[in-house]
């Protein structure tokens, strides 16, 4: 699969490989944590509602995130409509959603 944006290529992968190593992980603890307690590990979107997380991080992280013994944690990989909207919202796009169009 290939993305292009404005003539250049901005995604090229295959569509296997992109699905498995890019994932949505919801995770939660026990104490207080900001995205700080992940460092190192490569977030390309994260947003926190009180004691729950949920990021899209690339490669294979499950046994860091594990080992801070968290209280959730689900890993699902992300559909292609998610890794193309994820890749045009780096590009600088914004997408209606009622009318499904996206704006740069």
């Amino acid at each position: 699969m290939s993305l292009l944006h404005k003539g250049g290529l901005v995604l090229d992968s295959d569509v296997f490989e992109l699905k498995t190593s890019q994932f949505k992980v919801q995770v939660a603890f026990k104490d207080d944590f900001d995205e700080s307690k992940f460092e190192g590990i490569r977030i390309t979107r994260y947003r926190q509602e009180g004691s729950v997380a949920n990021m899209i991080v690339s490669g294979d992280r499950e046994k860091t995130i594990n080992a801070m013994n968290p209280v959730v944690f689900d890993v699902l990989p992300l559909t292609l409509e998610e890794v193309f909207t994820y890749e045009m919202e780096a590009l600088g796009y914004t997408f209606d959603v009622k009318g499904d169009k996206m704006h740069e």
